[in-house]
């Protein structure tokens, strides 16, 4: 399947996954595509630039990177989180030190659901997980970030595509909240979706 498809195809399931523009999914995904394209095209291509002219070398580092946010932080006038935690959960439970919660002693709740085999569901998601689809659906995105490195015939080691994937999940998570907070007050059609992306 072609690249354009591939992401018109991840457009739709990002609206579907979100519950964005149900009625007219089709016609808004195509334009949704097309903005993400644009958004994974720019963030790469500026590590790029920085990587050719600043540190004249055809190989992106960690310097390109700290670069590349620093000038969206300035010309979008947003802030990335800071992550300090390296992995691993910080808080263990109880059990771990000896001493009984009670959590493993409860008796069943009537959380259980039933199976959908038509559908092909074990159970019903139980609590919510926004933006799972951005988590879970990366392949198309390094397609482009791939292409797009070779467009500017720049290399990159896998820790430094994981960081240019990351920025544009980020934005993806940033544009969905944009959709969903946008839909209360209008009807989402690939025409206001240029004007949301623009005022932003």
């Amino acid at each position: 399947m072609d690249k354009k498809l591939k992401l018109i195809k991840y457009s739709k399931g990002l609206l579907n996954d979100c519950n964005i523009a149900m009625s007219n999914k089709e016609s808004v995904g195509k334009k949704l595509a097309f903005h993400i394209e644009t958004l994974i095209y720019n963030i790469v291509s500026i590590a790029c630039t920085i990587s050719l002219l600043i540190y004249n070398s055809s190989k992106l580092n960690k310097n390109c990177i700290k670069q590349v946010k620093n000038h969206i932080e300035k010309t979008c006038k947003i802030k990335y989180p800071k992550i300090s935690q390296k992995g691993g959960n910080s808080v263990l439970p109880s059990e771990y030190f000896g001493n009984d919660s009670g959590s493993y002693n409860s008796t069943e709740g009537n959380y259980s659901e039933s199976v959908d085999f038509v559908n092909g569901i074990a159970r019903q998601q139980l609590g919510g997980c926004k933006n799972c689809y951005i988590g879970n659906n990366n392949k198309i995105i390094n397609i482009y970030i791939n292409y797009i490195l070779k467009e500017h015939k720049v290399t990159a080691n896998s820790e430094i595509k994981k960081e240019l994937l990351n920025l544009v999940k980020h934005h993806l998570k940033l544009l969905t909240k944009i959709l969903i907070k946008e839909q209360f007050k209008n009807k989402i059609t690939p025409e206001n979706l240029d004007k949301f992306i623009k005022k932003k």
